[in-house]
């Protein structure tokens, strides 16, 4: 008998509606506006049914519990991706003042830097996904889940 909730379900689940929502959306001109409704539609997508299901007078307990934590999660992602630009942004910085002009493939520190940049990158993704995907079977399954990484912010 299963005890879950679809609701919570799906709810860890729409941050992998984001690459389907984008890849249909770059058709196009790339201008200034486009990244702006790009951004309304990542928060649209990431956010808004977290803040309903939380706030709904129709939701149980166990779907703002899990609701509750994806927030976390999401709020906690921003601010780990808001401290990897920075430092990002100080290493590219530091380097192109130190480094000359010609470009040296993969054995500049540039370009070990951009290597490990994207081999990080990606193994971040994967691991969202990844607990995105834990956090919607438990959610089907009727068990709570607390995100590993997730500050909690929110109570």
């Amino acid at each position: 008998m299963n005890t879950g909730s679809i609701k919570a379900t799906f709810l860890h689940l729409t941050p992998l509606l984001f690459p389907v929502v984008t890849a249909s959306l770059s058709s196009g001109s790339l201008g200034q506006s486009f990244w702006l409704f790009l951004l309304l539609v990542t928060v649209s997508i990431v956010v808004v049914p977290a803040l309903i299901i939380r706030f709904g007078k129709k939701s149980t307990d166990f779907e703002r519990r899990h609701a509750t934590a994806y927030l976390n999660f999401q709020i906690s992602l921003l601010l780990y991706f808001a401290v990897l630009v920075g430092v990002f942004m100080l290493l590219f910085m530091n380097l192109s003042a130190n480094t000359s002009g010609s470009y040296q493939g993969i054995n500049s520190p540039a370009g070990l830097l951009v290597v490990f940049s994207v081999l990080f990158l990606l193994f971040f993704v994967f691991l969202i996904v990844a607990f995105n995907v834990r956090a919607a079977m438990a959610a089907y399954k009727g068990n709570e889940y607390r995100y590993p990484i997730a500050i909690r912010f929110l109570k």
